[in-house]
């Protein structure tokens, strides 16, 4: 099974291009173009809730064979990896099997990672 797991951002679903401003595939969209994947897990925070909804949708809609799970995350910044570890570990550890790889570069993902295979 391939799974996705990644943070919702602010150029998801769809981003203006940077030279003509055309919007097109945000982060997400266009990885999942890309590779196909069996489930897709967006993390989500208070600010970015109606993001996801719309990522969500637009992934349905052009892949319907993918499920689409959202996780809400109480972070007030997704980019403090220390306020992820001590909110998120317990809830993490109930979502996610043992076996699922994750690209270094994903770090609040990663970290969120690292904790559920050497939990504190």
């Amino acid at each position: 099974m391939k799974v996705l797991l990644t943070f919702t951002g602010f150029h998801d679903p769809f981003a203006p291009s940077g030279t003509t401003g055309e919007m097109r595939a945000g982060p997400i969209l266009t990885v999942v173009a890309e590779r196909s994947f069996d489930r897709v897990y967006l993390f989500t925070t208070p600010k970015a809730a109606e993001i996801s909804e719309k990522t969500a949708a637009a992934i349905t809609e052009r892949h319907p064979g993918a499920t689409v799970v959202i996780l809400e995350v109480p972070l007030k910044d997704p980019t403090n990896y220390l306020g992820i570890l001590p909110q998120n570990a317990r809830g993490f550890r109930r979502h996610y099997a043992r076996g699922i790889r994750l690209s270094r570069s994903w770090r609040k993902v990663s970290t969120i990672w690292a904790l559920r295979r050497n939990p504190v």
